[in-house]
């Protein structure tokens, strides 16, 4: 926790002000009130290690390096986390309630909490359609395997595809063939006959 109250400590070195050394070492909450200052300060734990929360504003002086009032979190590990401040309490120069503060951080660490994550990580589309595959093969029963059908061989000539293809399909029916007007043939001149 003593990389947290330094940190706190350097950020309100220009002021002066301290945490009290029995708070720091019992972890007690309390407030500050000092050289124009009221803090607000509590120790606590989260899932990101121990943190020390502070909600301070400048009340009895005015400094032109403060616009608004400060609050935040600091981590052990030196992290500082800004929070919003509590609108009504600047607005009327008065120290936010514990509901006031709780109701301001909620945001901010709803949006740190880590997602649940699903059961099973589909990934991408490609695993989603394998893992579907799976359960449709695994979900149906054995059975025994078909023999391969012979390889044709490379020698065929369309009209056994065609008997191949009729045999495995049907005789389907198709148009006749319109037939076609023949074409008139045109004869091309030569090089001595061709125009200039």
């Amino acid at each position: 926790m003593n990389s947290a109250v330094e940190a706190f400590e350097r950020e309100f070195a220009p002021w002066a002000l301290k945490l009290p050394a029995a708070d720091v070492a019992a972890r007690q909450n309390g407030q500050l009130r000092a050289n124009g200052w009221s803090v607000l300060y509590e120790f606590g734990s989260d899932a990101y290690g121990e943190y020390l929360d502070y909600y301070a504003a400048l009340r009895g002086a005015t400094d032109a390096r403060v616009n608004d009032d400060w609050h935040a979190r600091i981590y052990e590990t030196g992290q500082i986390l800004a929070f919003p401040a509590v609108l009504e309490a600047y607005l009327y120069g008065r120290d936010p309630s514990q509901e006031e503060l709780d109701r301001a951080r909620e945001p901010v660490l709803a949006s740190l909490a880590p997602q649940a994550q699903p059961e099973a990580d589909i990934g991408s589309a490609d695993t989603a359609l394998w893992e579907d595959l799976r359960d449709v093969v695994e979900a149906q029963p054995a059975q025994p395997a078909e023999p391969a059908p012979p390889r044709r061989p490379s020698s065929e000539t369309p009209a056994e595809i065609d008997s191949m293809l009729d045999a495995a399909f049907g005789d389907i029916k198709t148009p006749p063939l319109r037939k076609s007007k023949p074409v008139e043939q045109v004869e091309r001149p030569t090089g001595e006959q061709a125009p200039i």
